[in-house]
């Protein structure tokens, strides 16, 4: 006998089962590599941009150090991230191990040796 009704049995739909909903589809994908593709045309002009803003000495140093923060994290990827509040003190933790003698009865793992 095959039971139609799903209720207080194993299957069937269930709130918040199946594909989650987000920019997946084929579409997003190919808007964000479009956009990509047209950004990377002014890569070489945004470096120098950077460049010209770090080496200027005329210009405030907050703003040539946000120029040399992008170009270092350009080159070497971002740091990361620590959250760590300088108030607070962190509690040090030792780690202390020690290794006991054989045990002398132990011959579980003992390689006889050969004669």
């Amino acid at each position: 006998m095959i039971c139609s009704s799903t209720k207080g049995r194993h299957g069937g739909a269930r709130p918040g089962s199946g594909r989650k909903p987000g920019p997946i589809g084929v579409a997003d994908r190919l808007k964000r590599y479009q956009l990509a593709e047209k950004s990377a045309k002014y890569t070489e002009e945004i470096i120098d941009y950077y460049v010209s803003v770090f080496q200027g000495e005329s210009l405030p140093h907050g703003l040539r150090m946000e120029a040399a923060e992008r170009l270092l994290n350009r080159a070497y990827g971002r740091p990361p991230v620590v959250d760590v509040d300088g108030n607070e003190e962190r509690p040090r933790v030792v780690l202390e191990v020690r290794w006991l003698p054989p045990d002398p009865n132990d011959r579980s793992r003992l390689i006889e040796p050969e004669p």
